[in-house]
């Protein structure tokens, strides 16, 4: 780093972008803001952090029914390399389902018709194996024994849980990515 860009960087104050925005809940934004705040992240995602890389993607299904929550999440997982199917029912997720595999699953509690927690057994029955995370504003202690009674992997608490969820993403692309180099039992060359 130049000694000009570290001296700007020492001047951005705690909670603001570098260039200038705040660190806000996405919640409280009016949706004419949150969409052009999103077309923002897509144009800097686009530009600073799709990367070519070595590694895996993760083929994630992402299932609300709030449009611009899906996209978001949508957006977040793109530019951190995954390719992101998305859906606002359950029924349209099956119908993704019915097409082709996914390596995650991030679903909505609370959805028109078959709820997140019907939606989570029925892709548990199908694979017992493949991750499944409850992403819901719902943070009460029964929502989640819910969610884990289902056939969750993993339950977070929205808007809080999304740098958890990045989070988990990642690791998941780090053991993928491991077992296409080394085989599923962890064996070169096998």
């Amino acid at each position: 780093m130049k000694k000009a860009e570290r001296k700007a960087a020492s001047r951005t104050p705690a909670g603001v972008h570098p260039a200038g925005l705040s660190i806000f809940s996405i919640g409280t934004l009016p949706s004419k803001i949150l969409k052009l705040l999103l077309i923002f992240i897509q144009f800097e995602a686009s530009i600073f952090f799709v990367t070519v890389t070595m590694e895996s993607i993760l083929n994630i299904l992402c299932v609300d029914d709030y449009p611009d929550s899906v996209e978001l999440l949508r957006l977040m997982l793109e530019s951190e390399g995954h390719k992101v199917s998305a859906a606002l029912t359950a029924e349209a997720a099956i119908e993704h389902i019915q097409q082709q595999e996914f390596d995650l699953y991030v679903l909505d509690l609370h959805l028109p018709g078959v709820d997140g927690l019907d939606l989570c057994r029925t892709i548990r029955s199908r694979n017992p194996r493949v991750p499944i995370i409850l992403y819901s504003a719902a943070e009460y202690l029964k929502d989640k024994e819910g969610g884990y009674e289902a056939g969750a992997t993993a339950y977070l608490v929205k808007p809080d849980g999304l740098d958890q969820l990045l989070t988990i993403a990642a690791g998941l692309r780090k053991i993928e990515k491991h077992n296409l180099t080394f085989g599923a039992e962890g064996q070169s060359g096998d």
